[in-house]
């Protein structure tokens, strides 16, 4: 029985460091989210500038992912993995001490990239040493750390940033990170051996969807302070968008293609990547959207936002740690429609609340819609990798997976940038400048009306998203996670898709 094998000597050692190093990644982002408006005071930050703090993380760590994956599968991924737990430990010690914003977003940028060397082998590394049935329950204590990041971050980012500063989030984390990689060094030996082979890249493929990411991404960043006709901001999007057909022309012709044409040429897969790219904007842009909110708009401190913050990642915890039971028991092609529309209630009630302006007579109402979203986009998920990866062979799921994180992890990036631009898009530089620095005895009653309006866009347009998603789920059938029979929904494929499903909302990518 795969149940009573014996796990290899310190296969628990390495779950622990891979546990560790995966949490603090995690809190590290979680926490920034909520400490924005002190470091744009403190820096002095523009909108733009804010919202670089939190894109230059979410860019690189999107556009590297699966270049870093290609990487692994020819490299040690032992040499991998200690090597992404270094540079952030190092960039993290850097951060806590950057003067500027420039500083601040190159270094961003920069832990991003080790963020990716990093998470692109901590499955993998799991992979490789928990036989059987076992990687069920490895993978479940992987989605623990993961929780406890979501959960855990807002308000730890809150308690930190109200106390002894911002800087403290990124310094407080080094010591971890330092124990992480010592122990690392140690017990990722007990690695089996990989053969390794020739280093296959598709450099082609990873600099023109990098370069298109940079150009969506940097437009829509920049945006609140040129405005959405600046020439370069239009001339961004514009060539950005036409880099689509580009890539899909290096594509079709590279020896080893990133993203493998041949994959969207099925259906299920198809329809299971559109879906989830549409359901899963909001999860990380309501999240964004809420912190500048409460503190921009509200004037509540950085605790007090994180109190309403950690509702939303309360709720996607709890949603993924039930999906599993809801597939298995009313089907999970039902579930996931039921999910969206769930979400879709937990947006408009959102637009309702943040109607309220400035008076806080709807506070309540927004936490609940918070943690309706966090719920909804929390059991949709899980099911939705699920339906994605089962019946992929093993020798290809390495590539599938670094597929769907890029195009899940775009998602999140855009709705993330777009949560700043629009929360801003209907006032001047000053009043925006005031707003993401937390400070609203600087806005007028005009600028509030257009930040709530700013706000209430946003929350229907990710409603609008979830929407379509919806109905691409429902619009035909998938693999087994579309089946309309309750219990066919496979152990270790929701185990490891409810894990990734709480790394994606705790850790932006």
């Amino acid at each position: 029985m795969q149940d009573e094998e014996d796990v290899p000597a310190g296969a628990y050692q390495v779950l622990a460091v891979v546990f560790l190093a995966t949490v603090v990644i995690s809190l590290s982002s979680t926490m920034l989210t909520i400490a924005l408006p002190s470091i744009a005071a403190d820096l002095d930050a523009t909108a733009s500038g804010t919202g670089w703090a939190l894109t230059a993380y979410l860019l690189t760590n999107t556009a590297s992912t699966m270049l870093m994956g290609q990487v692994a599968d020819s490299v040690d991924r032992r040499r991998m993995f200690l090597a992404g737990l270094a540079v952030f430990t190092v960039t993290s010690a850097a951060l806590s001490l950057a003067d500027s914003v420039p500083v601040l977003v190159a270094l961003r940028a920069t832990q991003g990239i080790g963020a990716a060397m990093l998470l692109c082998n901590a499955v993998a590394v799991l992979v490789a040493i928990f036989p059987g049935r076992l990687l069920g329950r490895a993978m479940g204590v992987y989605l623990a750390g993961f929780s406890i990041a979501q959960v855990a971050g807002p308000a730890a980012g809150g308690i930190v940033t109200a106390t002894i500063g911002w800087r403290y989030l990124f310094l407080l984390s080094v010591p971890v990170c330092l124990l992480a990689l010592v122990w690392a060094h140690r017990a990722l030996r007990r690695l089996p051996e990989v053969p390794r082979g020739r280093l296959r890249v598709d450099v082609p493929g990873n600099v023109t969807a990098a370069l298109l990411l940079v150009l969506l991404l940097g437009a829509v960043t920049v945006a609140p302070d040129r405005g959405w006709s600046d020439p370069w901001v239009l001339g961004s999007l514009a060539l950005g968008i036409a880099l689509l057909p580009v890539l899909v022309a290096v594509q079709l012709r590279a020896a080893y293609p990133v993203l493998d044409p041949a994959l969207f040429r099925d259906p299920p897969f198809a329809r299971g990547m559109l879906a989830g790219f549409l359901v899963s904007s909001p999860r990380l842009g309501i999240v964004v959207a809420s912190g500048l909110y409460f503190q921009g708009l509200r004037g509540a401190s950085a605790l007090e936002a994180a109190g309403h913050v950690t509702v939303a990642a309360g709720g996607l915890t709890v949603g993924a740690l039930v999906a599993d039971g809801l597939a298995r028991r009313y089907g999970a092609r039902r579930v996931s429609a039921i999910s969206a529309a769930l979400s879709v209630v937990g947006l408009l009630v959102l637009v309702w609340a943040v109607g309220a302006g400035a008076d806080g007579s709807r506070d309540d109402a927004f936490t609940i819609g918070l943690l309706v979203v966090g719920l909804g986009t929390g059991v949709f998920h899980p099911i939705n990798v699920s339906s994605i990866m089962r019946g992929v062979p093993a020798e290809r799921a390495g590539t599938v997976n670094a597929v769907r994180v890029t195009l899940q992890s775009t998602s999140l990036a855009l709705a993330s940038a777009a949560a700043v631009a629009s929360a801003v898009a209907f006032v001047g530089p000053a009043a925006a400048a005031s707003f993401v620095s937390g400070d609203p005895a600087g806005l007028s009653a005009a600028d509030v009306e257009g930040i709530v309006l700013g706000h209430q866009l946003l929350f229907a347009a990710f409603a609008v998203l979830v929407v379509a998603g919806g109905l691409v789920t429902v619009s035909g059938r998938g693999r087994a996670a579309d089946a309309e029979e309750p219990g066919e929904v496979d152990e270790v494929a929701l185990a490891a898709a409810a894990a990734d499903a709480a790394a994606v909302g705790a850790q932006p990518r």
